[in-house]
C-alpha cells in the first residue's frame, strides 16, 4: 500500500509529517485528512491563522490539498471510505493532476 503524509503549512508554523499512513489510494488519503481536519478544528483553539492539509505520496508530490475550514463540523463520525457506495463523500479540494 502506498504512504500517505498530511503536512499541515501555515504562514508561521508549518509542520512536517515526517512519518505517514500507509493507505489504500488517494481517496482514502482524502477521507483521513479530512478526520484529520475535522479533529484540529474540533479540538484546538482557533488561531485565526490559514492553514491547509498537504496530503503528500511517497515520491513527495501533493497531489491533494484540504482547506480545514471547508470541511463541516460533524454531528456523527465521518463515512469511511468502503461505505462511500451508499453516501456521497465529503469536499475533495484541491486535486492536481497531470
Amino acid at each position: 500500500m502506498p504512504r500517505y503524509y498530511f503536512h499541515l503549512k501555515s504562514p508561521s508554523r508549518p509542520v512536517r509529517d515526517k512519518t505517514g499512513v500507509e493507505l489504500s489510494g488517494l481517496e482514502a488519503a482524502h477521507w483521513h485528512a479530512m478526520r484529520l481536519a475535522y479533529r484540529l478544528r474540533e479540538h484546538a483553539a482557533e488561531t485565526g491563522e490559514d492553514w491547509v492539509i498537504a496530503v503528500a505520496d511517497e515520491t513527495g508530490a501533493a497531489p491533494l490539498l484540504v482547506l480545514p475550514h471547508a470541511v463541516p463540523m460533524l454531528r456523527e463520525p465521518a463515512t469511511p471510505p468502503e461505505q462511500w457506495a451508499e453516501r456521497r463523500p465529503l469536499l475533495l479540494l484541491g486535486v492536481v493532476g497531470p
